[in-house]
């Protein structure tokens, strides 16, 4: 006999995939469909289901391969890709890390030479730093264009 389940799904991503969240057996759970449907809702309102037979169930449980609700069918999870929000997010998070690093490195020559009374190098590092916060300043401006 082939088992039936209902498999509460999650809401869709931007791939409209869903995912499955919960899975209920026919016949441990409940004793009918409608049961098992009045269980998930109860317990998972608003969110919609999935009925799957036995084969089905093995497919969408594969956890070699992610599996995912699209347009009604069993489907393999396509990557999500990032949006130009989220994009921009992490050029700018990556800028803002390179600068720092850079800024830190700087700040410990500056005082290294200040510690060794070398004001002839103190005064060029604190050009570097000078000439690095413009191209900073520049490079932020590129990037928020691009948005």
């Amino acid at each position: 006999m082939d088992n039936n389940y209902l498999n509460v799904l999650s809401a869709p991503n931007r791939n409209g995939e869903q995912e499955r969240i919960a899975t209920y057996l026919l016949g441990q759970h409940a004793k009918t469909m409608d049961g098992l449907v009045a269980k998930a809702k109860k317990e998972y309102e608003g969110h919609d289901t999935h009925v799957c037979k036995e084969q089905e169930q093995a497919v969408f449980t594969n956890t070699q391969v992610k599996h995912v609700i699209k347009d009604g069918q069993i489907v393999e999870a396509a990557p999500i890709e990032p949006t130009p929000e989220e994009l921009a997010a992490a050029a700018r998070a990556t800028l803002d890390a390179e600068y720092q690093a850079a800024r830190d490195e700087l700040q410990g020559q500056y005082l290294t030479a200040l510690l060794n009374g070398n004001n002839a190098a103190a005064a060029a590092i604190q050009q570097d730093a000078t000439d690095l916060d413009a191209a900073y300043v520049e490079q932020l401006q590129e990037l928020t264009k691009e948005v």
